[in-house]
């Protein structure tokens, strides 16, 4: 047994009873059956699923690809989308509302199953991976030396709170702003400038400057992909 809650929209009673009993033999828990957005949410609210199943075009003033972009904002759930014939704007829009999949009408029983799998296995490795950055950032942040990162063109990406403090910015009004606008030192400037030329993932440079008036040691680091290419660089200032 699967035990995956799923939530149906589906506004046609014949339709939704039969995708129902699939559900169920598939191993599936219903939380319920809506019509409309409002019952939807309610459902959404009372119900937690893990998936919601839904027709595109549903009763009321919100279609479902409202509706898709209204549970993901207020309960982070993945939708699969069920389509019949939906006219070329309205898979537009659908598409732009990221659902985790799209099953036709008619359908095959496998055809459902392998949908709603590969979407809830999506969704919870994407939130697995969404949580590690978050630990990430929530850890790079709590470092009490200062830490700047860039993108390989230089760019401001990332201060914590110590860099923010010592060069007297934001993140936010720093993101995005070359490296030696935000750190105004041309040895720091000429070794991120190096290693982001680079097209492998090379040692850490580690060098001594005075920057803002205090001694610091300096290390900058590749940031690299698991395939070990890289996509940024990062600068630890270590004050003495």
């Amino acid at each position: 047994m699967k035990n995956e809650k799923i939530l149906l929209v589906e506004d046609e009673g014949v339709v939704a009873l039969d995708i129902e009993q699939r559900l169920t033999q598939l191993g599936y828990v219903m939380v319920g059956t809506a019509d409309t957005a409002t019952a939807a949410l309610e459902l959404a609210r009372t119900g937690r699923p893990d998936l919601v199943l839904m027709d595109i075009r549903i009763r009321g003033a919100l279609d479902g690809v409202d509706l898709a972009r209204d549970l993901a904002a207020r309960h982070e759930l993945p939708v699969v989308f069920l389509t019949g014939n939906a006219d070329e704007a309205t898979l537009r829009r659908a598409v732009e509302a990221e659902p985790y999949g799209y099953v036709l009408k008619p359908f095959e029983l496998r055809t459902l199953e392998a949908t709603i799998q590969t979407a809830l296995f999506r969704f919870r490795a994407e939130a697995r991976h969404q949580g590690m950055r978050r630990w990430l950032g929530d850890t790079m942040r709590a470092i009490p030396d200062a830490v700047v990162a860039t993108d390989l063109e230089r760019r401001v990406t990332f201060l914590n709170r110590a860099a923010e403090r010592l060069l007297k910015l934001t993140l936010a009004e720093a993101l995005g702003r070359p490296l030696s606008e935000v750190l105004p030192d041309l040895e720091v400037s000429r070794a991120v400038s190096a290693m982001a030329a680079r097209s492998d993932a090379p040692e850490v440079e580690r060098f001594s400057r005075e920057l803002v008036g205090q001694r610091f040691d300096v290390s900058v680091a590749p940031i690299a992909s698991e395939a070990n290419t890289m996509t940024g660089v990062v600068v630890l200032l270590c004050g003495r």
